[in-house]
């Protein structure tokens, strides 16, 4: 028998799941299906958009970079140009979520490796998701994209021998960066995963290296964690059980 108390609690249950929510992670796909040249999205650039306002990812047929902020979508394209993409096209993979300050710190003069030993310092654990938002003047930023890909798909690690890389000196922007635990090897990467977008929002691309001069770190908490899996057949007969930590270590920098 459905009574009040079901009715009012299913209303909440609904609400929750579907309402941007802060401090909750949701992704669209699994790293390990990209990697494996599951390129098709089944989710929408609007779609992502309703889920949060800060997020990285990729685009239908692996066609460049993604970085949300503030709620704009842009496209870090392969050519080096930046685009906002139409609300209709797809994304294969993605992290998002409402961005919302927890705790911040200011850094200065350190390279990448040192950036991660701060936030590594100042995050209360390695066990639970963060998003971490770095605003600053770079004394240098080297990124990449990569090319559109056509059927039938290689595997991102073949991808990335015709990547394009890209290297910016004494610029303004802010790095978009989600930090994952160890656990979640095959479904995310594990460790920092960092975007770059300039603050006239002309360049961009995945970070391989950066140092800067200056900087705030804003850093938030992700207890919550939601995953929307595609639906097509490409992902139901990909390969996922292969350990591909060496790929990714190797595709990450």
């Amino acid at each position: 028998m459905i009574t009040y108390k079901k009715i009012i609690l299913f209303i909440i249950l609904l609400a929750a799941f579907s309402f941007p929510q802060a401090h909750r992670l949701t992704q669209i796909s699994t790293i390990n299906a990209l990697m494996t040249g599951v390129y098709d999205g089944n989710c929408t650039v609007q779609a992502l958009k309703s889920y949060g306002n800060f997020g990285i990812g990729t685009f239908n047929n692996l066609d460049g970079e993604m970085a949300i902020l503030d709620g704009v979508c842009y496209k870090m394209q392969s050519d080096g140009n930046v685009i906002q993409p139409p609300e209709n096209e797809k994304v294969p993979f993605a992290s998002i979520t409402v961005f919302e300050t927890d705790s911040s710190i200011v850094l200065h003069k350190l390279a990448q490796k040192s950036v991660i030993s701060e936030l590594d310092n100042t995050i209360p654990t390695t066990n639970i998701f963060f998003a971490v938002r770095i605003d600053g003047y770079f004394n240098k930023v080297k990124v990449r994209s990569v090319p559109k890909q056509s059927p039938p798909y290689v595997p991102l690690i073949k991808v990335i021998e015709k990547q394009s890389v890209f290297e910016f000196e004494n610029i303004e922007g802010t790095l978009i960066v989600f930090r994952c635990p160890d656990y979640s090897k095959g479904i995310n990467v594990p460790g920092y995963h960092f975007h770059f977008i300039s603050k006239d929002k002309q360049k961009g691309g995945h970070v391989l290296d950066f140092s800067l001069e200056h900087a705030t770190a804003n850093i938030e908490k992700l207890n919550e964690f939601l995953m929307l899996l595609p639906s097509d057949q490409s992902f139901y007969k990909a390969s996922l059980s292969a350990d591909k930590e060496k790929e990714l270590n190797i595709i990450e920098k």
